[in-house]
């Protein structure tokens, strides 16, 4: 039977409808609709296979999103299983936050790490692929001339009600403490092998 509402059989199938995990899809929803997404299918085929119900693939922002969902539910599944640690709706959302924050941050670092190398070892005149921007407009915008971050408002404003210290400027030791924090509730890697945030990001709002 399932582990969390104990009144039905587990399954993916079941874990999309369990009552118990109901605010944590919520969280997700929310998340789309603050990055500007009019509609997301709401389905079996969007939360397990990622794509809508045309057989379109979502794109890679929400496909993230989605990915950090089941890794970290399965992380507390698990705890709750073997380490008899029940689980904990409000810390699974807030170490859903903490890992999509950091992996934001992340991303601009990488960028700006790639921007300046390019720069010095070119004519002078690069600025950054505009797929990158793309790839992270539905998060915020991205400065091609030099890889700084903008995060959208709403989508900050939600990070914020989960707990997550967003910090005006981020140094080697706030970015440890954030994922710091985040190893405390999801004791795994994840899909976002980003390199470690150390630059200064900047918030519309």
């Amino acid at each position: 039977e399932c582990r969390l509402c104990g009144h039905h059989d587990e399954s993916q199938l079941h874990l999309l409808l369990c009552p118990k995990l109901y605010p944590i899809r919520q969280l997700v929803l929310t998340l789309f609709h603050a990055m500007g997404t009019k509609k997301v299918t709401d389905n079996e085929l969007t939360w397990l296979a990622g794509v809508h119900t045309n057989g379109e693939l979502l794109p890679s922002a929400h496909l993230a999103i989605i990915r950090l969902y089941w890794r970290h539910v399965y992380a507390a599944m698990t705890r709750q299983k073997f380490d008899m640690e029940p689980m904990s709706i409000n810390a699974v959302q807030t170490s859903i936050s903490r890992t999509l924050y950091s992996r934001l941050l992340a991303y601009q670092h990488s960028l700006t790490i790639r921007f300046y190398r390019r720069r010095y070892s070119s004519t002078g005149n690069y600025i950054l692929p505009a797929t990158a921007a793309h790839r992270f407009s539905p998060f915020g915008s991205i400065r091609l001339v030099d890889g700084k971050v903008t995060i959208k408002a709403t989508v900050l404003s939600i990070l914020q009600q989960q707990g997550v210290e967003c910090l005006d400027s981020i140094s080697s030791n706030s970015s440890s403490r954030i994922d710091s924090q985040n190893n405390r509730n999801c004791n795994h890697n994840s899909n976002f092998n980003f390199p470690t945030p150390i630059v200064n990001i900047h918030y519309a709002g």
